[in-house]
């Protein structure tokens, strides 16, 4: 099952494997598909702290593509409901979204037990309580997607990093040698040099192949496509923090370079008009 984009997973009940948020994201299906749970709920909120119940069920009801003409004979229902500051559904919308009773009282006395432990303490800072909390859950799942990006392409990645450090050292390196690490360390890196040279030279081995056949990414949602690179990425670094240092090293030290060897080869060979 999808999450929409912007949304990442800040609770899910531990259903056993395969539930139905583990379908995947067309949720049609010719035969019934093996699933330890036909049903299930997750809190999902994104970076402006705004809270989705995500409801899914898998029915059983024949429908037809109008295009090919292919029929299904089982399907996935899902329901996005709002959550209050209290992390609760309107009675009401749930009821209307999820027909089934039994389900309904599993999603409350669920969410109940999960609240009890989340919640911040009510008072004045209540507010801002949540929003800290929901964005370091928001934190936990970005980081789970981004190891998941790490190993689906840490093969390929690996495969080609060695002959990536070679160039890197043989060509580059001497024109930076005396300007990369101290920049670095300014910035206030703390990794070794050995350590932020192999993250540079993973950053242009990762985006040259980004949108390759070689890319393996993921639509789980949270992640927009075109920040799967640079998340990837971040899964190498240890951190978006870390990413972004490493980008204003790249940033202060290769651009006059560039700029550098653009005038020098400019004089070297004029235009002819």
């Amino acid at each position: 099952m999808k999450i929409p984009d912007g949304f990442f997973i800040i609770y899910q009940p531990k259903y056993k494997v395969p539930c139905v948020f583990d379908l995947h994201a067309r949720g049609v299906f010719k035969t019934r598909p093996f699933v330890t749970e036909t049903a299930g709920f997750r809190v999902l909120g994104d970076q402006w702290a705004q809270v989705k119940l995500q409801c899914a069920w898998l029915t059983e009801n024949r429908t037809s593509d109008k295009r090919s003409g292919r029929a299904w004979e089982f399907s996935v229902e899902e329901r996005l409901l709002d959550l209050d500051q209290n992390l609760m559904p309107d009675p009401e919308a749930l009821e209307e979204a999820v027909s089934d009773k039994s389900f309904r009282d599993r999603i409350i006395d669920s969410l109940d037990a999960w609240r009890t432990g989340y919640l911040p303490p009510k008072g004045k800072d209540y507010d801002r309580g949540l929003k800290e909390k929901i964005l370091s859950s928001i934190r936990d799942h970005k980081a789970r997607l981004r190891n998941e990006l790490v190993h689906k392409n840490h093969n390929w990645i690996m495969a080609g990093l060695p002959r990536r450090l070679q160039d890197f050292k043989r060509y580059l390196y001497p024109a930076v040698r005396e300007q990369l690490f101290p920049t670095y360390q300014k910035l206030g890196g703390e990794s070794d040099e050995a350590k932020m040279i192999r993250h540079l030279v993973l950053f242009s081995h990762i985006f040259d192949h980004e949108g390759t056949d070689q890319f393996s990414a993921h639509n789980w949602g949270g992640l927009r496509p075109e920040d799967h690179a640079w998340e990837c990425w971040s899964g190498f670094t240890g951190s978006e923090d870390e990413s972004r240092r490493l980008c204003s090293t790249m940033d202060e030290v290769f651009r006059p370079l560039n700029q550098k060897l653009t005038a020098e080869d400019a004089v070297d060979n004029p235009t002819t008009l």
